[in-house]
Order: C-alpha cells, then structure tokens, then sequence
C-alpha cells in the first residue's frame, strides 16, 4: 500500500510527544513491511533537520502554515498537498494523526477520493476533564486560563468535526476512554477500533547491568527499593503528588526523568521536606537512555491528574517488568490491572499513593510478582508487532 500520513507536528519538529512517537514507530514499521510512507506536515521551525523516519519516503513539508496549532491555512494547504500528490502518485489510504486530515476530509472532492482513517490519541473532552481536576488540585490564575482554553476546544470540536465525522471511514482510538468519547463528536462506536499504542518490547526489558550502571552513576543504594516518574515536569503531571507521598515512605527512593516549567518549584518541596539525599532529578533524557534508567528501579509511576489516553511512558515500564502505580484516569485502566501487574489511585490523592508505594516497598516479592505479570502483559498486548498488525489490517480493510 502507498499510506499517506498527515500530521501537523512530527519528530523532526523537536516535539517529543507521544503521538509524535507513535507515528515515527508506526511508519517506520509499515515501511519496513513493503509499505510506502508519504507525510504531508507542517513547515519545520529553523535550525531542524528535514529528515524523520518514513522508510525511503521523503516528508512533505507546506512552507508557509505554523506547526505550533491547527490553522485554517493548514487545513486549505494540507487537503491541496493531497490532491496534487493524487495526480502524480495516488495514496492508497490517508492516516490521519488526531484531526490532521480534516482539511482533507471536508474537501469538495473527498468522495472521489481516497480513505480517510483518523487515530485518535485523545478529545478535546478528555482534555477538559483532566485539566478541571488539575485545576481543582492545584488551583492557579494560570490554571483557570489553561481550563478556558480547553472548555472552548470542547464547545468548538464537535462544531468542526460534526459535519465531517462520517466523511472519516474508520476511526482507531488508541483506549476504550477515547473510543468512548468520540460519541460527542457523533462517531458511531461501531466504526471504532481500539488499538492500544506499542513499544518496543526489545528494548524495554529487565536489564541487570544497566541496573546497576545507573545506580552507580546517581549514588543510590544497589538494593533499596527505587520509584521512577517520566515525563514533562508540570503541574498537571502530579509530580508534585509522588514527592509528597515517598516522603512518607522510608527508606523509598525516587529518580525524576524529565524537564519543564515545573521543576523549580519541584525541588523547591523536595528540600522543604528533607527529601535532597532520596529524590534525584535526572533532567531530559535522551530517549536511548530511558530503557536504562527504567531497569534500574523497581517501581514505576505515572501520579498524572491529566486525562492520559494511552502514555507510552506506562507501557514501557510495564515491558521493562516494573509493577506500575498510576492515577486512574483516561485510558489507564486499559493498560494497568490492579492487584495483578501494578495499581491504580485517584488521582491527587497522596494518601492512598503513599500506602500503596509503602506496600510495594517493603514487600520485594510482591514487586517481582506484579513486575513478571507487567512484562507478560506488554509482551502479549502492547508490543509494536501487535499495534502494526492492526493497524495495518485497518488499513487494508479500508482499501478493499
């Protein structure tokens, strides 16, 4: 098949997004199939490289529209890109990231046209919902400001996608949180697919020695007990929450992986409560250098208050056989099943995220069970051969 993704934003534009990584897994693996990987995206921000992995396709960039937000110059310059690339090399079938291939889909021609497939990794409505309860948890003039804009992303989408939902032939929400949200945007559940997002399984393993590699190299104890959280230090993602909690939690460890707006005020509260020789911040981290710094703890964590359709951060942890503590949010519960490969919590609730990581901390084989019964799941549920195959078979089903 010739697939042609539309994305507003991909890897080459420096944002490390989980759907930015979803796709560059996805289309380098389809490539490596036989398939051929157009991408229609934005212009590139100066200073990046023009290159992403699609295989032997090169991107195709529009000069002149902003990768920063959805435009209507994006979308009047997107659904051209598509007709003048039918001309010469017909695609098969349009993957849309999210709601990239709308200028496409609405366009007067559509019908004549090719397949629309939409993988959606989240709604404006789940975005709502987890920025209120991030709100409500820490309120903040910003906060109400960050709300407002996502309550008016909630009044506007059913507005702009309403009338071109059934011009999409199949939609793939990668959680059944999101597939049960697209009915507010008139999406019959039928015409959804759940496919859950991949990793590389491979990569993401147990790992002795670099267990005790990046132990070494942050100075903590070879056998303490060791929590982990990845991702964008902000507010929303309840960083703040697990310090909180593994300050009640002796002798518990905890390794910060991640940069952002949030990270002063974070070690702010990690001194404020004694915690500087317990809690280390890693800073970015490259992403080669994730596998490692997972197989060096023993517990993961994801305290988000956000509405987390399906994190990548969470599946790898589970691959690398950490049993994983996270906030009951989103699609979460698709991933994690409490009591048997990890736990979940309300989100924002220190209390109950503290007697849940005291547990685990002091019971090691407890751990080693949850952990094998996390990597089992990701082997058999989450790994990349199984979210390409079905993938794939979406798209070939379209095409016939």
């Amino acid at each position: 098949m010739h697939i042609l993704l539309m994305s507003r934003v991909v890897l080459a534009h420096g944002v490390k997004g989980g759907m930015e990584r979803h796709a560059a897994i996805l289309t380098e693996a389809l490539a490596s199939r036989g398939h051929r990987v157009s991408v229609v995206t934005t212009a590139l921000p100066a200073g990046h490289s023009d290159q992403t992995a699609t295989g032997s396709e090169p991107t195709l960039y529009l000069a002149g529209t902003t990768w920063r937000r959805y435009s209507r110059s994006w979308w009047q310059a997107s659904a051209t890109a598509v007709h003048r690339l039918s001309a010469a090399d017909r695609p098969d079938v349009i993957w849309s990231q999210s709601i990239a291939g709308l200028g496409y889909a609405r366009s007067p021609v559509r019908d004549r046209g090719i397949p629309v497939v939409s993988v959606m990794h989240g709604t404006a409505l789940g975005e709502l919902r987890g920025n209120l309860r991030a709100w409500r948890h820490a309120p903040s003039a910003r906060g109400v400001a960050v709300v407002g804009l996502a309550l008016k992303r909630r009044l506007c989408e059913p507005l702009v996608w309403g009338p071109t939902a059934t011009r999409v032939c199949r939609w793939i929400a990668v959680s059944d949180q999101v597939a049960e949200d697209l009915a507010y945007l008139g999406v019959e559940r039928e015409r959804v697919s759940v496919v859950p997002n991949g990793i590389d399984t491979a990569r993401f393993r147990p790992d002795l020695e670099a267990r005790a590699e990046i132990r070494a190299e942050l100075g903590i104890d070879p056998a303490g007990p060791v929590a982990v959280v990845a991702g964008r230090l902000t507010r929303q993602k309840g960083v703040d929450v697990a310090i909180r909690a593994v300050a009640r939690v002796p002798g518990l460890h905890l390794v910060v992986a991640g940069d952002g707006g949030a990270r002063a005020e974070l070690e702010r509260r990690v001194q404020l409560l004694g915690l500087a020789g317990r809690v280390r911040f890693g800073g970015p981290v490259a992403y080669q250098r994730v596998p490692s710094l997972l197989a060096a703890a023993d517990i993961g964590l994801m305290p988000s208050l956000l509405e987390e359709a399906f994190p990548l951060s969470l599946i790898e942890a589970m691959a690398t056989g950490l049993p994983v503590v996270a906030s009951r949010v989103g699609g979460v519960p698709t991933a994690v099943r409490p009591g048997v490969d990890g736990a979940l919590v309300p989100p924002g609730d220190v209390d109950a995220l503290a007697r849940v990581l005291g547990e685990l901390a002091d019971n090691p084989s407890r751990r080693a069970e949850l952990g094998a019964n996390a990597r089992k799941r990701a082997l058999a549920c989450f790994d990349t051969k199984r979210m390409v195959d079905a993938t794939e078979a979406v798209f070939e089903r379209e095409v016939r």
